[in-house]
């Protein structure tokens, strides 16, 4: 259907529709922005605890060494091998 300049404008071409339809539209980018900037925050927690883990399986066979060397090592936290 062609749409002449002397026809009423529809309720979905209105300055006020189109208002909306923006302000909603801009609502929704801002909702999403702060969706992916959780999932980063995420993903870097997840990366540095998963370097912290890497480090800490280097440091636990270690202490376990140290624990069977020494007697009053036995009381450290660690779990045994």
């Amino acid at each position: 259907m062609v749409n002449d300049m002397n026809s009423e404008p529809t309720a979905r071409f209105t300055t006020e529709g189109t208002e909306k339809l923006l302000k909603d539209m801009a609502r929704k980018i801002l909702d999403l922005q702060a969706e992916l900037d959780k999932r980063e925050a995420t993903e870097r927690a997840l990366e540095k605890a998963s370097a912290d883990l890497r480090k800490l399986e280097m440091v636990i066979p270690i202490c376990r060494d140290v624990a069977a060397l020494c007697p009053k090592a036995r009381l450290l936290p660690f779990p045994p091998p």
